[in-house]
């Protein structure tokens, strides 16, 4: 038996002896094989991730199949050619080094390919605010990116950051983001409101207003969580924090280490905010079941988590858990609850006009025309006014068939939504049959269905209603 000393040249004769072995060599070879199978897969795994990118159908499912693929036989090829390597590197030295730097570029394309999986295929997207970023602009600001000759109105449901077309709801802003900047913990806020009346919209102009908030970390999905398990949903929310810290950390896929990860950077001075758009989609899988619920109220009760809420929903917090028979007292913690309806007049007009005057250097006339087919809905007006924009500066008449058919779909669908009470109840107003205040009419005039004189919000819709065409 060798020495301490004599150890490390010990070992290496007895691996130059066994190298040159039958078994040596019948051991290398069988790492050799194993080695060009796993790696023939790896590529296989490459090629689908590939397709994966060019395939929209099933591609997230496609994608982390074929990355789990790839990353294990990456490792798997990288041990095994080491193996080989070390028992054959005085025996096919050349072969080996080529195989064992393969080997190595392959692994590490898995590593890259997995790295930008996990930053791609998130569910949620997340932002730390700096000082130094850019916070919610003023609307002279805003409107300032509004160009003469370009179409100011966006058809797009959902209006991005700090867009110039964000009217009328600055109100609903302003008191928002004083509950979320409340000082002992960021309060919660449940957003309730229409298809079409700017929830997703208002959610956007909050993120803006705090990426300029020191230590906060605002995360949004507007992703279905119908089908999802919770294990996803605390998997994807970890690493959507992690991403906007600049941190690595250990997968975690259940409450109990969420929750300690949330209040080891709460003691850091971190705030969170979280915002989920369509609420209603979780409420539908049963994967998220009572005890989640009971969790979540928790992370937004307890002030040493510094966690908050912004919810979007069609309905009223409690309503939701009510119908699905999930007995919760998870929005019991919303404070703050805002109904998004109609625009003002004053509002509507400033939509129509101030955009219209910037892009095309003069007045607009013909605000009740528009009016006519959207009523003061926010997202409706900017439908119409960007069809009569493009009739003012092309110098051709509104084609008035193309805006009938393009809100017949959507007015349809509204109808669609309504219980039978409700539709019962927009029939009489239609007839001009003002029935007295009662719950169904003020939760349809809060949800800017009929206006402050208990009248259908868009005379288009209420002609469609009177001829039967809903």
């Amino acid at each position: 038996m060798p020495d301490d000393i004599n150890l490390i040249t010990y070992i290496i004769q007895e691996l130059k002896g066994f190298a040159g072995s039958e078994e040596g060599v019948l051991i290398a070879f069988i790492a050799t094989v194993l080695g060009f199978i796993i790696g023939f897969f790896e590529i296989r795994g490459i090629r689908g991730y590939l397709r994966g990118q060019e395939n929209k159908r099933d591609k997230k499912r496609e994608q982390t199949r074929y990355i789990r693929l790839v990353i294990t036989g990456g490792i798997i090829a990288f041990i095994v050619s080491i193996i080989g390597f070390t028992l054959e590197m005085f025996y096919f030295s050349e072969v080996y080094w080529k195989a064992f730097l393969i080997s190595i570029a392959v692994f590490l394309l898995a590593i890259l390919i997995q790295r930008r999986q996990g930053k791609n295929d998130c569910h949620f997207t997340a932002q730390l605010g700096n000082p130094r970023n850019s916070r919610f602009l003023s609307k002279e600001k805003r409107l300032e990116q509004i160009q003469i000759g370009n179409n100011p109105y966006d058809c797009c449901p959902i209006l991005s950051e700090n867009s110039p077309m964000f009217y009328g709801r600055q109100s609903e802003l302003e008191r928002i983001l004083s509950v979320l900047r409340k000082g002992e913990k960021p309060g919660s806020v449940s957003i309730l409101g229409e298809q079409n009346t700017g929830k997703s919209s208002l959610l956007n102009q909050i993120k803006q207003s705090l990426t300029a908030d020191a230590k906060v970390v605002c995360i949004q999905t507007v992703h279905n969580w119908k089908n999802d398990r919770q294990e996803t949903f605390f998997t994807h929310l970890h690493q959507a924090i992690c991403n906007s810290l600049k941190i690595q950390s250990t997968p975690i896929d259940d409450y109990i280490r969420f929750r300690q990860f949330i209040r080891r950077f709460a003691k850091k001075k971190y705030r969170f905010v979280l915002m989920i758009d369509g609420f209603e989609s979780m409420m539908d899988n049963n994967n998220f079941d009572v005890d989640f619920f009971a969790n979540m109220r928790a992370l937004g009760e307890q002030p040493e988590y510094q966690f908050g809420y912004v919810l979007a929903s069609y309905k009223s917090l409690r309503d939701i858990f009510n119908q699905r028979n999930k007995e919760t007292r998870f929005w019991n913690i919303f404070g703050t609850h805002r109904s998004l309806g109609l625009l003002t007049k004053r509002e509507a007009e400033k939509l129509i006009q101030e955009p219209m005057q910037r892009s095309l250097g003069r007045s607009f006339k013909g605000m009740k025309d528009i009016f006519y087919y959207s009523g003061y809905n926010p997202a409706f007006i900017q439908l119409v006014a960007a069809e009569y924009w493009n009739a003012r500066y092309h110098g051709h008449k509104v084609n008035s068939d193309t805006i009938q058919q393009m809100l017949r779909d959507r007015y349809k669908d509204i109808w669609k939504q309504r219980d039978d009470a409700e539709r019962d109840l927009l029939r009489q107003i239609v007839k001009h049959e003002i029935p007295q205040d009662n719950l169904t009419l003020v939760n349809l005039r809060q949800r800017g269905l009929i206006d402050g004189k208990n009248q259908l919000f868009a005379r288009f819709f209420e002609q469609m209603i009177s001829e039967n065409e809903v």
